[in-house]
């Protein structure tokens, strides 16, 4: 497959020496391509009945000596081996396991022959819900493809028993949806003529856009979102392009839905999709939606003509779904890969955070065997690969993720994201016209009523996202008003999260703000729009402050790279891809952010930059000329047109890991 590197020698081994080096392995990400050696060799496996029992005994022996690494391994493994005792023991963990480990054997049981007898099991998985229902459906779906009837009867059986609740039965009638239109696959769009103007889906659910950006920086939504929004207005005037399609979900209103559609820009619209209750759904807990996402998908992409490109960037429900449904119509996916949750986990280690023993638990609650498997696959399966630069891009990618990171023969195209320059020209235009000290911009103007009088003069250290302990805030509080000098030379100002109606995570992370500071200095601006965060970024410029970004890593950066334009010195995670543009200790500081003693210490060397008017020209030239999004437009919207004129290449559906694999008669 294209762009994997070749496998390693161990795949061409014993099953005991791959289960050997999988659990000597000490780095959990090299555990997880340890797992992948073993399940090769488990499906080449000439002794197939001695391999179950030998892989058997590794998941008992994982899990009771907290070796979760090596028991899920294991269970990835057994999957891959035609025997009975395979069958059997994927079934005790279905039924008997816990709820994690009972959903990586669900998982596993799609790849295998249908079990009449453990489908009660799977049933009662997807009634309860969360992550393991999703991974539970996907089996029971793939099961009614191959075996039909038999299976949809008793899905139907148990949807008519008197204790199943509304979610619990809306998920089965899900299920027999699912498998319904699996069994009538849709005919993929004909061929055009080369030339013909491309539509661009770009999906990401997780986001209340609007026309204004009202809603960016709350929740979920943030530097993609803001991405997408200026992105596909940007892509939808490049000549190859006929319409940029941002789909994200509808969000209730007071009385009802959002409007379904909304134009953003000549060429570019919003597509909403409806799924699930009409409540907020954070990230995570959108996983049990994914048949309703697909539907909604395929109904929305069913109406469009001409050649489509799909391009997905998160390893999350809506990637997932997106490339399911672009794959079963024939369109063309491009997919941005950063090797996360791989580098995350690494880091995570690194730092004592994250052992062998604690991954299971850590696996439960954020799939990272899942995610991590979904961007493998994704990177193996899409038909172009982008990726954002980064200090050991190619290292990454080949070490953490198996992908052949030669620049003469990868097929990944490295490109930079960018910002919308012009909404920082009109911020400075607004400010030039307003004079020096006295603004008409309303953020600014909010933020200076929310000072005592006594400190409004005062320079500002600022930082914008949303409002999660990943973002680090708590931290850039802590290091600001642990030192008295930062804390009274300047004001700390943090823009972004919804503090009328916090989700439980931005709920979370006022409270580590508040455990850390509540002086009069700080300002909690709250979510405010684009035009409005410019104004922000670029008051603070004029008056000497300084941008923080606190964040465990950014994978690019787009409010580190928006803050340089507006001609702010910047603090920045050295993980991640600000080293790339910042020119250490002229435009700015990377350091580790994690550290609140290393951050404050980057902070005081920023703030002791003597203002310089070439060193502002000079950052908003670069952002300008390098950093843009027009610039990142031009090349993804040349990357489209060169991938709908090349040969089609069928990598076949999106469930790779399903291979039928049994005994059975």
């Amino acid at each position: 497959m294209k762009g994997v590197r070749p496998a390693s020698d161990l795949r061409h081994g014993s099953v005991s020496d791959a289960l050997r080096a999988l659990i000597d392995t000490p780095s959990i990400t090299q555990g997880l391509r340890r797992s992948e050696d073993l399940g090769h060799a488990a499906a080449l496996s000439p002794d197939p009945a001695a391999t179950a029992r030998l892989l058997d005994r590794a998941i008992v022996d994982g899990l009771d000596q907290g070796d979760a690494l090596t028991a899920l391994g294991a269970i990835h493994a057994i999957g891959r081996v035609a025997d009975d005792q395979a069958d059997a023991t994927l079934a005790r963990l279905v039924q008997a396991g816990d709820r994690s480990i009972a959903g990586h054997a669900a998982w596993v049981l799609g790849g295998r022959i249908p079990d009449l007898g453990v489908i009660p099991a799977l049933i009662d998985q997807v009634m309860a819900g969360e992550f393991e229902a999703m991974l539970a459906q996907r089996t029971l779906v793939q099961w009614s493809v191959w075996a039909g009837p038999p299976i949809a009867e008793q899905i139907r059986r148990r949807l008519t028993a008197t204790d199943t609740d509304l979610a619990a039965a809306l998920r089965l009638v899900d299920t027999l949806d699912a498998a319904a239109r699996a069994r009538r696959p849709i005919e993929p769009v004909r061929p055009t003529p080369p030339g013909t103007p491309i539509t661009v889906i770009q999906p990401f659910l997780h986001a209340r856009l609007d026309a204004t950006g009202s809603r960016l920086g709350a929740g979920d939504a943030g530097g993609i979102a803001s991405l997408l929004r200026s992105l596909g207005t940007d892509l939808a005037q490049h000549d190859a392009i006929a319409e940029v399609v941002t789909v994200t979900r509808a969000h209730p209103t007071a009385t009802s839905w959002e409007a379904s559609d909304e134009p953003l820009a000549p060429g570019h619209r919003l597509a909403r999709v409806r799924y699930g209750e009409p409540v907020d759904i954070a990230l995570a807990d959108a996983w049990i939606h994914r048949v309703a996402i697909e539907r909604e998908l395929t109904r929305m992409a069913a109406t469009l003509t001409g050649p489509v490109v799909w391009h997905v960037r998160m390893a999350d429900v809506g990637t997932l779904a997106a490339t399911a449904v672009a794959r079963q119509l024939g369109h063309r996916v491009v997919f941005t890969v950063a090797p996360d949750p791989h580098a995350v986990i690494a880091a995570h280690q690194r730092d004592g955070q994250l052992d062998r023993a604690g991954f299971g638990a850590a696996d439960a609650t954020e799939h990272l065997w899942f995610r991590a498997r979904l961007v493998e696959r994704l990177a193996v399966y899409a038909d172009r690969v982008v990726a954002l630069p980064r200090p050991g891009l190619r290292r990454d990618l080949d070490e953490l993720l198996g992908l052949d990171a030669d620049p003469d023969t990868s097929p990944i195209a490295v490109i930079p994201e960018g910002v919308d320059t012009a909404v920082l020209d009109r911020a400075e235009t607004r400010r030039v016209s307003s004079g020096a000290v006295t603004t008409t911009a309303a953020a600014v103007t909010a933020v200076l009523a929310a000072l005592p009088a006594e400190r409004r003069s005062r320079p500002w250290l600022v930082t914008v996202g949303r409002l999660h302990p990943l973002k680090g805030p708590h931290r850039l509080a802590a290091a600001w008003a642990d030192d008295p000098n930062l804390a009274d030379r300047f004001n700390l100002v943090i823009v972004g999260g919804d503090l009328a109606a916090p989700s439980p995570t931005e709920r979370a992370t006022l409270d580590l703000i508040a455990a850390a500071t509540t002086s009069p200095g700080l300002v909690q601006a709250g979510q405010v729009p684009p035009e409005g965060v410019a104004d922000v970024l670029v008051h603070a410029a004029a008056h000497d402050g300084v941008y923080v970004a606190a964040s465990d890593k950014e994978e690019f950066g787009l409010a580190i790279v928006e803050a340089l334009g507006a001609g702010l010195v910047v603090v920045a995670p050295e993980r991640g891809g600000a080293s790339t543009y910042i020119d250490q200790g002229i435009n700015g500081w990377v350091t580790d952010t994690r550290s609140v003693p290393a951050l404050r210490n980057a902070i005081l060397a920023a703030a002791d930059v003597a203002p310089d008017g070439q060193r502002h020209a000079d950052a908003r030239a670069f952002v300008r000329h390098e950093l843009s999004v027009s610039t990142m437009a031009e090349r993804l919207g040349d990357l489209y047109a060169e991938l709908i004129d090349s040969e089609l290449i069928d990598a076949g559906p999106f469930e790779p890991e399903y291979q039928l694999v049994g005994t059975r008669r």
